[in-house]
């Protein structure tokens, strides 16, 4: 699924709209239709929707929740390396 999709799904789980949790995460509603062609938003705007719906960023993104994310992957590898 698209992270259109996503989100649509998860505010229709928490009964709100897409338009309401863009505006209380503090964008501006325009940024629906580019959401909606595929663009993908700002790591600072999908960080806010997700903390908005009380999710994890990957399972927004990608749909279902990772136990360990690619950026903690890549963090403990760094660390070992050191």
């Amino acid at each position: 699924m698209s992270l259109y999709e996503n989100l649509c799904a998860a505010c229709e789980k928490r009964g709100i709209s897409l338009t309401r949790l863009i505006v209380e995460s503090g964008f501006a509603s325009s940024n629906i239709a580019r959401l909606k062609t595929g663009s993908m938003p700002s790591y600072e705007m999908v960080e806010a929707m997700a903390r908005r719906l009380n999710m994890s960023i990957d399972e927004l993104v990608y749909g279902e929740k990772n136990p360990v994310s690619y950026t903690h992957l890549r963090a403990h590898e760094t660390a070992a390396n050191l």
